[in-house]
Parts: structure tokens; C-alpha cells; sequence
């Protein structure tokens, strides 16, 4: 599943990979990715210039290389009781921020629901990393 966030002006709007156009290519902030198939990493390498990492290189907790940072973050989600941990890739590139994870992560989701409420407010892919690290679950 692949999910685009954009800011235009105050306003946070989510839209699907094919509602994405090159009029709102610019208004990108923040694209969310959860279990890509084929069909979604292909699209994120020709739309985004994104290319989805091998595993073995997502251990890493951080990578500079280039224009870009790649950041490893693990979150403690507590599910009926059950402590787990979710890995999330950070990737920062220029003003695009991306989020590579393989299910939905309790922080991530309160966070996407206070640019929604707007609770938060975010103009620039470092600061959206920042307040999303902030969060107090």
C-alpha cells in the first residue's frame, strides 16, 4: 500500500499512488509505504525515484550517502498485551520524506490523524521526522 501526503498551503491531503499527477508532484511532503508489492515499488522508482533497499541494508540504523538519509527506527507497539517491535525505514531525500514499514505502527498512525486533525502542522521532511520521533505513545 502506498500512500502520498501533501501540503498545499495549511491543508494535509492524503491521496492514493493513482491520483498522484505532476501538478501535485510538487506539494509532496511525506509518501508512506506498507508491504509494497511489484506493482508499487515499480511506480515508486518511476515516479518518486525511489528505489525500495534490499533488507540486509535496511539493518543499518543510518546511512548518509549523497543528498539522502536513511534512518532505521524501531517502535515498541504494545498489541492485547503483547509487546512488539516495528522497524521503520526513513528515507530523506531533498523535500521528500518516505516511510518503508511492513505493518501499521500505533505512532505513525497517531501522527498521519493529528496532520489530519490539524494538530500538528509540518512544512519540511526533517521536521516531520522530528515531530513523528516525538510522539509520546
Amino acid at each position: 500500500m502506498v500512500k502520498v501526503y501533501l501540503i498545499t498551503g495549511r491543508e494535509f491531503l492524503e491521496i492514493g499512488k493513482e491520483e498522484f499527477t505532476s501538478e501535485n508532484r510538487r506539494g509532496i511532503l511525506w509518501v508512506d509505504v506498507c508491504e509494497p508489492n511489484e506493482e508499487e515499488a515499480k511506480w515508486l522508482k518511476e515516479e518518486i525515484g525511489f528505489e525500495i533497499p534490499e533488507r540486509d541494508s535496511m539493518g543499518d540504523k543510518y546511512i548518509e550517502a549523497g543528498d539522502s538519509i536513511s534512518i532505521n527506527v524501531s517502535f515498541l507497539a504494545l498489541q492485547r498485551s503483547e509487546v512488539s517491535v516495528e522497524h521503520v525505514f526513513f528515507f530523506i531525500k531533498e523535500k521528500y520524506f518516505i516511510t518503508l514499514r511492513d505493518r501499521d505502527v500505533p505512532t505513525l498512525m497517531m501522527f498521519i490523524n493529528r496532520l489530519k486533525e490539524r494538530k500538528a502542522y509540518v512544512q519540511f521532511a526533517e521536521s516531520l521526522f522530528a515531530e513523528i520521533l516525538s510522539i509520546e505513545v
